[in-house]
């Protein structure tokens, strides 16, 4: 019985995810939420440089984000960015940080990540994109912030 409501749940959260006009307004929030705790991410990686490669991989998800963005493709930018943001939680909690605010995904956020499509997807999408991951030993010399504009 649990498992079947649970089902129902899913099944509603997808729907209302790929029914809904999202704007780009929405999407831009989105992108900004990402961008923060990704800079919290390596705020904690440069101070311990426990690497691992999370934040390499969520700064070029979010990268790709930003270009489908621009595209105006914004569910695919919200999959991207919500990867991404999921990719530099794991780099804060490595390094034993408490996350930002903005890593707790609200109620049309959610519905996208459990609407997302697989990992392996997301990666595919990325690797196909040209989007080079950075060495996190080099991306903690830069500001990892990403224009979004």
């Amino acid at each position: 019985m649990t498992k079947h409501i649970l089902s129902i749940v899913i099944c509603c959260l997808v729907h209302i995810c790929f029914s809904q006009k999202i704007t780009r307004a929405e999407t831009k929030k989105m992108l900004f939420r990402t961008n923060r705790v990704i800079y919290a991410s390596y705020e904690a990686l440069k101070e311990t440089k426990n690497f691992r490669g999370n934040l390499s991989n969520a700064y070029a998800h979010q990268k790709l984000a930003v270009t489908y963005f621009r595209k105006g493709l914004f569910n695919k930018s919200i999959f991207h960015s919500l990867h991404a943001r999921k990719q530099a939680e794991k780099t804060i909690s490595y390094n034993r940080r408490v996350n930002p605010d903005e890593s707790v995904l609200d109620a049309k956020e959610n519905a996208f990540f459990m609407g997302s499509p697989e990992e392996k997807i997301l990666a595919k999408e990325l690797k196909d994109s040209g989007i080079v991951l950075q060495e996190e030993t080099e991306l903690i010399k830069l500001s990892p912030r990403i224009n979004i504009e």
